[in-house]
């Protein structure tokens, strides 16, 4: 025989109007008045229960918390590197625009350089053949000079000689 004490935790194996036969968690048996028995756990039992829960939930808002910081932390650094690459985004793009801009006059100054330097390839061309021409020009003009002057002479010599004879035979 023994007293069950309020709240404590018992299990109802059978069951009639007024008793029940229940077995304790120490595995005594024996019968009870169904009025003082409830479905409802006991409040110590519910107290210790919901007392684990508290500290297991505190547990875990504390590691929550740690998480979240972390996640804050890693927030921060992630919008920092957004932004500073937003920053180099924008000048590569500003970088990109200049160039595109000054380029368009460079392709028009390699369009004339190569017009340039091919009009100079033909000038110096033509200048070479105006150079050896030249040369010939002088040549020529240098021949003419010499042959003039050679047929001068000549012609000279022969006027001379005919005017020597009919000189010398006048006198005679």
């Amino acid at each position: 025989m023994s007293l069950v004490k309020s709240n404590q935790k018992v299990e109802v194996t059978q069951q009639t109007d007024e008793w029940s036969f229940v077995r304790l968690q120490n595995g005594k048996e024996g019968w009870i008045m169904s009025r003082y028995l409830t479905s409802k756990t006991p409040k110590k039992e519910t107290i210790k229960s919901l007392a684990q829960e508290n500290e297991k939930l505190t547990r875990s808002l504390i590691l929550c918390k740690r998480e979240r910081n972390k996640f804050e932390k890693e927030n921060k650094d992630q919008t920092k590197k957004l932004k500073e690459q937003n920053n180099s985004l924008t000048k590569t793009g500003e970088s990109y625009e200049s160039l595109k801009r000054e380029s368009a006059g460079f392709l028009e100054l390699k369009d004339a350089y190569e017009k340039a330097s091919k009009d100079l390839a033909a000038q110096k061309k033509r200048v070479g053949a105006l150079e050896i021409e030249v040369k010939s020009l002088r040549w020529n003009k240098g021949l003419k000079w010499f042959l003039s002057g050679a047929a001068i002479l000549f012609v000279g010599i022969l006027l001379g000689a005919s005017f020597r004879k009919q000189r010398r035979s006048s006198l005679l």
